[in-house]
């Protein structure tokens, strides 16, 4: 498996040389910070000064939790890995 989510393609030529600009997970724009971990952190600051409850609950965050870790976990076996 190979996932490559950070910069959606985009590379940059310019006087400070040659990158991949994050577009995805901490970009920095025009307002400000960006992205899904800045998202991720807003929500969770609104959330829990609020009293609310998040938009993901603790069975989804461990299911998620779970397939990534079986993904790094066949990345180093070099071999499936199942998910039960």
């Amino acid at each position: 498996m190979f996932i490559d989510g950070s910069s959606q393609g985009l590379a940059v030529v310019d006087t400070e040389g040659y990158r991949h600009p994050d577009m995805t997970h901490w970009p920095i724009n025009e307002p400000g910070l960006g992205g899904d971990l800045a998202a991720s952190i807003d929500h969770f600051v609104r959330v829990a000064t609020a009293g609310d409850r998040p938009s993901i609950g603790l069975e989804e965050a461990l299911a998620a939790h779970r397939m990534v870790d079986a993904a790094e976990r066949s990345i180093r076996a070099h071999e499936p890995i199942r998910l039960d």
